[in-house]
């Protein structure tokens, strides 16, 4: 029998969505484990990842949610960026002294957002290299409701810059598939006029709504009877000019979930209006590694940070 979860030991791949939920750190925050999990959910992190197929690194998943539970602990994490409604829900980890900062956003189709693979154990790793993290749990569904919430998160690590020792010239945004599509969408102003971000970093990204769209994400933003014109509306890459952030993009050549055309779309993109970008397409059909720890995209996120540091922005 898995002992119960306490702040004597760490996560367990054993450990059922419902024992963490039931925390008294994450009270009213069970959202963040996914849609619909409660303190009855009886889904364990191993059987998290064996429901996708493995594509979630169970490793990563427990550090992550061991990392969160370390920074409740020291102090706040959690911030409402409306009043109205949670979520939508910011968590900050800021670093001491850091001088960049990223804004995560994880993926899900916007019917989920996958925070165990795709949001903690991202903000754990940029922390340990000095760089100050912020996860987002948007709420998922229709356009505009998750873009602006994204605007909101912007604007609420704006106005507390000065509190998380933020210099906003230097935060980059950083998505994976559906909240890659969030993030570009937000940098390029399809619904909002966004504080624009000094980076990007797209992991393998939903981009177009057209002929190689995600469908299930298409059908949650537009719905099933969405017309030419919405489609062309939330096509990032129909909306990429000389203004759009440095951006670095990767995804698993043979994608099996997301064609890895939406990539070659907005690298072309990029390329056409002069905005630096690079663009890197790794052997296999997987789709979801988030950190990709020994697979053929492993150390992408040093990469990535590397390509920001060149560009001296």
């Amino acid at each position: 029998m898995t002992e119960p979860v306490s702040v004597c030991r760490p996560v367990s791949p054993s450990d059922t969505l419902g024992a963490l939920a039931a925390l008294p750190e994450f009270k009213g925050r069970e959202y963040i484990f996914g849609n619909g999990v409660d303190a009855s959910s009886t889904l364990t992190i191993e059987q998290l990842s064996a429901g996708v197929g493995g594509v979630w690194n169970e490793d990563a998943m427990c550090k992550g949610i061991d990392f969160l539970r370390e920074k409740c602990a020291d102090g706040r994490v959690f911030y409402n960026i409306r009043q109205d409604i949670t979520p939508p829900c910011l968590m900050a980890f800021p670093v001491e002294g850091a001088e960049r900062s990223v804004l995560i956003c994880a993926g899900g189709a916007y019917g989920d957002v996958c925070l165990l693979a795709e949001g903690f154990p991202i903000a754990r790793r940029l922390n340990r290299l000095g760089i100050s993290a912020f996860v987002l749990r948007y709420r998922c569904g229709r356009m505009p409701v998750p873009t602006d919430d994204l605007a909101r998160a912007v604007e609420f690590i704006a106005v507390n810059a000065e509190r998380f020792g933020v210099d906003m010239g230097k935060l980059a945004l950083m998505g994976f598939s559906a909240g890659a599509h969030l993030a570009a969408s937000y940098a390029a102003g399809i619904s909002c006029m966004p504080i624009l971000p000094a980076y990007l970093m797209l992991a393998y990204p939903v981009v177009t709504m057209g002929e190689y769209a995600h469908a299930g994400s298409r059908e949650n933003i537009l719905g099933g009877d969405f017309s030419a014109e919405s489609a062309e509306r939330w096509s990032v890459e129909k909306h990429v000019g000389a203004d759009f952030p440095p951006c670095y993009i990767w995804q698993c050549r043979d994608d099996d979930m997301v064609s890895s055309q939406n990539s070659l779309l907005m690298y072309d993109a990029l390329q056409s209006a002069g905005v630096p970008s690079r663009l890197e397409l790794v052997s296999g059909s997987a789709h979801g590694w988030g950190l990709a720890g020994g697979t053929s995209a492993h150390g992408w996120l040093d990469r990535a940070l590397d390509f920001w540091r060149s560009l001296d922005v």
